[in-house]
């Protein structure tokens, strides 16, 4: 299994999971920084890899929906209403790890699960 980190999480935090796993890798390791979302996705969805965003419009943009139903996409979106730090974005996604893991095991694709501030999960793709 292979985590695909989006760029909206910036730099520091795929690197800070790099650190401790060997399945992380981030946008800019495969792609231009400006790759369109839809290019990527469809990669990702044809590769088996997990995508973590933040980008909550993946969730609303049609052309995003259909690339992450199309190609059969395992997505995690971090929703917040004000902007993460790079610290918050890491430890919940630390915290949440292993029920990421059971959900990928569990549900079928596509999916696109929101991952909550407490760490709760909400189903976005509608």
């Amino acid at each position: 299994m292979t985590y695909f980190i989006d760029r909206d999480l910036g730099r520091g935090v795929p690197r800070a999971l790099q650190q401790v796993r060997d399945d992380v890798i981030y946008l800019e390791q495969r792609y231009a920084h400006d790759t369109p979302d839809e290019e990527w996705l469809s990669q990702a969805g044809r590769e088996g890899w997990i995508v973590i965003t933040r980008n909550r419009k993946i969730s609303t943009n049609p052309a995003q929906q259909r690339a992450v139903r199309d190609h059969g996409v395992r997505c995690f979106c971090l929703v917040q209403k004000r902007p993460l730090t790079k610290w918050q974005m890491l430890t919940r996604l630390v915290r949440s790890w292993d029920a990421m893991e059971a959900a990928v095991d569990t549900r079928p694709a596509p999916f696109m699960i929101g991952i909550r501030q407490d760490g709760s999960f909400r189903d976005l793709l509608s």
